[in-house]
Protein backbone atom coordinates (compact mmCIF):
# COMPACT_ATOMS: atom_id res chain seq x y z
CA UNK A 1 0.00 0.00 0.00
CA UNK A 2 0.87 3.67 -0.85
CA UNK A 3 0.18 6.46 1.41
CA UNK A 4 -0.93 9.69 -0.03
CA UNK A 5 -0.58 12.96 1.38
CA UNK A 6 -1.78 16.10 0.31
CA UNK A 7 -1.10 19.14 1.89
CA UNK A 8 -2.73 22.66 0.74
CA UNK A 9 -0.05 25.90 0.97
CA UNK A 10 0.06 28.19 4.30
CA UNK A 11 -2.12 31.09 4.68
CA UNK A 12 -1.34 34.28 2.01
CA UNK A 13 -2.33 37.90 2.40
CA UNK A 14 -4.57 37.67 -0.29
CA UNK A 15 -6.23 34.81 1.63
CA UNK A 16 -6.92 36.93 4.63
CA UNK A 17 -8.28 39.69 1.49
CA UNK A 18 -10.22 36.82 0.38
CA UNK A 19 -8.93 37.65 -3.27
CA UNK A 20 -8.78 35.23 -6.15
CA UNK A 21 -4.90 33.94 -6.66
CA UNK A 22 -5.05 31.21 -9.29
CA UNK A 23 -1.29 31.57 -10.80
CA UNK A 24 -0.54 34.77 -9.43
CA UNK A 25 2.66 33.95 -7.44
CA UNK A 26 1.86 35.51 -3.79
CA UNK A 27 4.17 34.30 -0.60
CA UNK A 28 3.15 33.09 2.70
CA UNK A 29 2.64 35.93 5.51
CA UNK A 30 4.09 35.26 8.53
CA UNK A 31 1.34 33.38 9.82
CA UNK A 32 1.73 30.44 6.60
CA UNK A 33 5.03 30.02 7.52
CA UNK A 34 4.34 29.32 10.55
CA UNK A 35 1.28 26.97 9.69
CA UNK A 36 4.03 25.16 7.30
CA UNK A 37 6.55 24.26 10.19
CA UNK A 38 3.87 23.11 12.52
CA UNK A 39 2.52 20.50 9.94
CA UNK A 40 6.34 19.82 9.44
CA UNK A 41 6.81 18.48 13.00
CA UNK A 42 3.57 16.88 12.47
CA UNK A 43 4.17 14.97 9.60
CA UNK A 44 8.06 14.00 10.65
CA UNK A 45 6.04 12.13 13.57
CA UNK A 46 3.41 10.27 11.51
CA UNK A 47 4.51 9.67 7.92
CA UNK A 48 7.12 7.94 6.44
CA UNK A 49 8.01 10.40 3.00
CA UNK A 50 10.33 9.04 0.06
CA UNK A 51 9.26 11.77 -2.03
CA UNK A 52 7.98 15.46 -2.33
CA UNK A 53 6.36 16.52 -5.61
CA UNK A 54 4.91 20.52 -5.23
CA UNK A 55 3.61 22.94 -7.45
CA UNK A 56 5.74 25.63 -8.72
CA UNK A 57 3.93 28.69 -7.76
CA UNK A 58 5.82 30.46 -4.73
CA UNK A 59 2.98 29.90 -2.18
CA UNK A 60 3.54 26.11 -2.56
CA UNK A 61 7.37 26.30 -3.41
CA UNK A 62 7.76 28.01 0.52
CA UNK A 63 5.30 25.33 2.03
CA UNK A 64 7.27 22.43 0.85
CA UNK A 65 10.77 24.32 1.46
CA UNK A 66 9.79 24.02 4.93
CA UNK A 67 8.48 20.88 5.47
CA UNK A 68 11.55 19.09 3.60
CA UNK A 69 14.06 21.07 5.43
CA UNK A 70 12.11 20.06 9.11
CA UNK A 71 10.82 17.06 8.37
CA UNK A 72 12.66 15.28 5.49
CA UNK A 73 15.99 16.66 4.85
CA UNK A 74 17.55 13.61 4.12
CA UNK A 75 15.67 12.62 1.18
CA UNK A 76 15.69 14.22 -2.51
CA UNK A 77 14.58 17.87 -2.84
CA UNK A 78 10.70 18.95 -3.38
CA UNK A 79 10.37 18.49 -7.38
CA UNK A 80 8.01 21.30 -8.86
CA UNK A 81 5.40 21.30 -11.36
CA UNK A 82 3.60 23.78 -13.33
CA UNK A 83 0.71 20.76 -13.93
CA UNK A 84 0.12 20.89 -9.38
CA UNK A 85 -0.45 24.84 -10.16
CA UNK A 86 -4.07 26.00 -8.81
CA UNK A 87 -6.69 27.39 -11.70
CA UNK A 88 -5.88 29.62 -13.98
CA UNK A 89 -8.19 32.16 -13.32
CA UNK A 90 -7.43 34.62 -15.49
CA UNK A 91 -8.43 38.52 -15.47
CA UNK A 92 -10.58 37.24 -12.10
CA UNK A 93 -6.62 37.39 -10.21
CA UNK A 94 -6.58 39.76 -7.90
CA UNK A 95 -10.22 40.34 -7.82
CA UNK A 96 -12.70 40.00 -4.85
CA UNK A 97 -15.76 38.17 -5.46
CA UNK A 98 -18.14 41.37 -5.40
CA UNK A 99 -15.27 43.15 -7.80
CA UNK A 100 -16.22 39.76 -10.17
CA UNK A 101 -19.76 40.25 -9.56
CA UNK A 102 -19.93 44.18 -10.73
CA UNK A 103 -17.31 43.92 -13.68
CA UNK A 104 -18.53 40.35 -15.48
CA UNK A 105 -21.88 41.01 -15.25
CA UNK A 106 -22.62 38.06 -12.77
CA UNK A 107 -25.10 39.75 -10.99
CA UNK A 108 -28.07 37.47 -12.04
CA UNK A 109 -26.51 33.90 -12.25
CA UNK A 110 -26.75 31.49 -8.80
CA UNK A 111 -23.48 31.64 -7.09
CA UNK A 112 -22.44 28.14 -8.95
CA UNK A 113 -23.12 29.29 -12.26
CA UNK A 114 -20.69 31.95 -11.77
CA UNK A 115 -18.09 29.98 -10.27
CA UNK A 116 -18.34 27.14 -12.57
CA UNK A 117 -18.23 30.08 -15.37
CA UNK A 118 -14.64 29.64 -17.09
CA UNK A 119 -12.61 33.07 -16.29
CA UNK A 120 -12.19 35.50 -18.98
CA UNK A 121 -8.73 34.27 -20.56
CA UNK A 122 -8.50 31.58 -17.87
CA UNK A 123 -8.90 27.91 -17.28
CA UNK A 124 -12.38 25.96 -17.52
CA UNK A 125 -12.86 23.38 -14.81
CA UNK A 126 -12.85 20.74 -17.28
CA UNK A 127 -9.34 21.40 -18.51
CA UNK A 128 -8.24 21.97 -15.03
CA UNK A 129 -9.16 18.75 -13.73
CA UNK A 130 -7.95 17.14 -16.88
CA UNK A 131 -4.65 18.50 -16.10
CA UNK A 132 -4.49 17.82 -12.27
CA UNK A 133 -6.07 13.90 -12.72
CA UNK A 134 -3.60 13.16 -15.75
CA UNK A 135 -0.40 14.51 -13.49
CA UNK A 136 -2.30 12.51 -10.62
CA UNK A 137 -2.53 9.06 -12.60
CA UNK A 138 0.83 9.63 -14.24
CA UNK A 139 2.96 9.78 -10.89
CA UNK A 140 1.24 7.01 -8.81
CA UNK A 141 1.70 4.80 -11.85
CA UNK A 142 5.99 5.77 -12.65
CA UNK A 143 7.11 6.27 -8.79
CA UNK A 144 7.93 3.73 -7.05
CA UNK A 145 7.98 5.25 -3.69
CA UNK A 146 5.81 4.01 -0.54
CA UNK A 147 5.31 7.78 0.81
CA UNK A 148 4.21 10.43 -1.29
CA UNK A 149 3.83 14.21 -0.68
CA UNK A 150 2.30 16.51 -2.92
CA UNK A 151 2.06 20.31 -1.90
CA UNK A 152 -0.60 22.17 -3.78
CA UNK A 153 -3.41 24.50 -3.98
CA UNK A 154 -7.20 24.10 -2.66
CA UNK A 155 -8.54 23.81 -5.75
CA UNK A 156 -6.17 21.16 -6.92
CA UNK A 157 -6.95 19.08 -3.42
CA UNK A 158 -10.71 19.46 -4.52
CA UNK A 159 -10.06 17.38 -7.65
CA UNK A 160 -7.97 14.89 -6.58
CA UNK A 161 -10.00 14.12 -3.76
CA UNK A 162 -13.33 13.93 -5.64
CA UNK A 163 -11.40 11.83 -8.09
CA UNK A 164 -10.96 9.27 -5.56
CA UNK A 165 -14.39 9.63 -3.92
CA UNK A 166 -16.07 9.29 -7.76
CA UNK A 167 -17.46 13.02 -8.25
CA UNK A 168 -17.59 15.40 -10.79
CA UNK A 169 -15.28 17.93 -11.12
CA UNK A 170 -18.03 20.76 -9.98
CA UNK A 171 -19.57 18.72 -7.31
CA UNK A 172 -15.78 18.22 -5.87
CA UNK A 173 -14.61 22.21 -6.40
CA UNK A 174 -18.20 23.12 -4.55
CA UNK A 175 -18.69 20.99 -1.52
CA UNK A 176 -15.07 19.54 -0.29
CA UNK A 177 -13.73 22.18 1.94
CA UNK A 178 -9.78 22.67 2.36
CA UNK A 179 -8.20 25.00 4.89
CA UNK A 180 -4.91 26.40 4.63
CA UNK A 181 -2.02 24.44 5.77
CA UNK A 182 -3.96 21.47 5.91
CA UNK A 183 -3.82 17.61 4.55
CA UNK A 184 -5.42 14.57 3.61
CA UNK A 185 -4.33 10.75 3.21
CA UNK A 186 -5.33 8.49 0.61
CA UNK A 187 -4.08 5.09 0.31
CA UNK A 188 -3.24 3.60 -2.77
CA UNK A 189 -3.47 -0.18 -3.85
CA UNK A 190 -0.95 -0.79 -7.08
CA UNK A 191 -2.41 -4.03 -7.59
CA UNK A 192 -5.95 -3.04 -7.55
CA UNK A 193 -5.67 0.44 -8.56
CA UNK A 194 -7.67 1.40 -5.55
CA UNK A 195 -7.81 4.18 -3.31
CA UNK A 196 -9.38 5.55 -0.27
CA UNK A 197 -9.65 8.33 1.64
CA UNK A 198 -8.24 7.87 5.51
CA UNK A 199 -7.78 11.57 6.64
CA UNK A 200 -9.28 14.71 5.15
CA UNK A 201 -9.09 18.67 5.56
CA UNK A 202 -7.27 17.87 8.63
CA UNK A 203 -5.24 20.74 10.74
CA UNK A 204 -2.83 20.78 13.41
CA UNK A 205 -1.03 24.57 13.13
CA UNK A 206 -3.72 25.72 15.75
CA UNK A 207 -2.92 22.50 18.41
CA UNK A 208 0.87 23.03 17.98
CA UNK A 209 0.61 26.94 18.49
CA UNK A 210 -1.45 26.48 22.00
CA UNK A 211 1.47 24.55 22.82
CA UNK A 212 4.10 26.98 22.23
CA UNK A 213 1.67 29.20 24.14
CA UNK A 214 1.56 26.96 27.00
CA UNK A 215 5.10 27.07 27.29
Amino acid sequence: MKKIIIVRHGETDWNNLNKIMGWHNRPLNSTGRQQARYLAYYLKEEYRIDAIYSSDLQRARETADIIHALAYPAISKPVFSENLREQNQGKLEGLESSEIRSQYDLANMSFEEAFIKTPPEGESIKDFNERIINYFNELLSSTTSQGILIVTHGGVCTQILGHVKGWDPVKSILEIQQSNCCFNEIQYNPLTGKMRILRENETVWGVFREKVVQR
